[in-house]
């Protein structure tokens, strides 16, 4: 099966198909001209098929903002192939960092460990395993200190449900 070719047409009527969709949910035509500051009849232009006018992007960031949902971005990402990605809410953020930060700390651990225990195999340590192992202990610190601060932000927030939620 072979992709669509896009025409100024599709597009126009996939933008004129999202914005009409973005002005229902909004509350329609008039309440959509107030919150953007155009006039009815320009809005309605928006969303007739008829019309060559379509939404200008500042009215598409006021109305999607408004009714909170990204009709027309998505369109626009559709039209390229792409999606829109929904928000990450600040728990997830945190339980990302969280997770990831003890997995580099875990990391860095185990190859400091390696590289001591390589540098111990023949029970001398040369210059250039002491520097190996210098820079694993610095790699384990950096990622230590990082997990640190994560823990910190959760005795002052007095704990964290690392459980997801949905």
């Amino acid at each position: 099966m072979s992709a669509t070719i896009l025409t100024p047409d599709i597009i126009r009527h996939r933008i004129k198909g999202a914005t009409r969709d973005l002005i229902r949910l909004c509350g329609g035509i008039e309440r959509c001209a107030q919150l953007t500051g155009y006039s009815d009849t320009q809005a309605s232009r928006w969303q007739c098929p008829g019309e060559t006018a379509t939404i200008p992007l500042p009215a598409v960031v006021v109305l999607e903002a408004d009714c909170g949902l990204p009709t027309v971005t998505s369109a626009l990402a559709a039209l390229n192939g792409r999606t829109v990605a929904a928000p990450e809410s600040p728990g997830d953020a945190m339980r990302r960092s969280i997770l990831a930060n003890f997995a580099c700390v875990t990391a860095k651990s185990a190859a400091m460990q390696s590289a001591v225990s390589d540098a111990l195999a023949d029970r001398i340590v040369t210059p250039a395993e002491a520097e190996i192992i210098a820079r694993t202990i610095g790699d384990m610190i950096s990622s230590g200190q990082r997990f640190h601060q994560d823990m910190a932000v959760i005795k002052a927030r007095g704990g964290a449900d690392l459980t997801e939620q949905e």
